[in-house]
């Protein structure tokens, strides 16, 4: 199944659920997930975009050290690309199981 998917994805036939998962890039390696990074949201890609521009505008993230959090909003078939910490991970395999992108037996 992983080689059909990886096919189709070079070729532009991917299947698209169309939804976005908003990722936070703190740095280092070092990501979460919206709203928390054990249950993240699958959002429309404007609604996405929108809470990552919030969240990348909210008062006091200056006033971390390092700049605070960077937000930005990936497709869910791409989001694994992005995280690299295990919780964030799991949890976004598990989202794409739930709209249809991968089966249990791939991972």
């Amino acid at each position: 199944m992983k080689k059909l998917r990886k096919i189709l994805a070079e070729e532009g036939l991917q299947a698209s659920s169309g939804k976005y998962v908003v990722i936070g890039n703190y740095g280092r390696g070092v990501q979460t997930l919206w709203p928390k990074t054990a249950k993240p949201g699958a959002y429309p890609q404007l609604e996405a975009q929108r809470i990552a521009d919030k969240l990348n505008g909210s008062a006091g993230r200056q006033n971390r050290p390092g700049g605070g959090v960077h937000w930005h909003h990936k497709p869910l078939e791409d989001a694994l690309e992005y995280v690299n910490r295990h919780e964030a991970v799991v949890a976004i395999q598990r989202l794409q199981e739930k709209h249809g992108l991968h089966d249990e037996e791939d991972w």
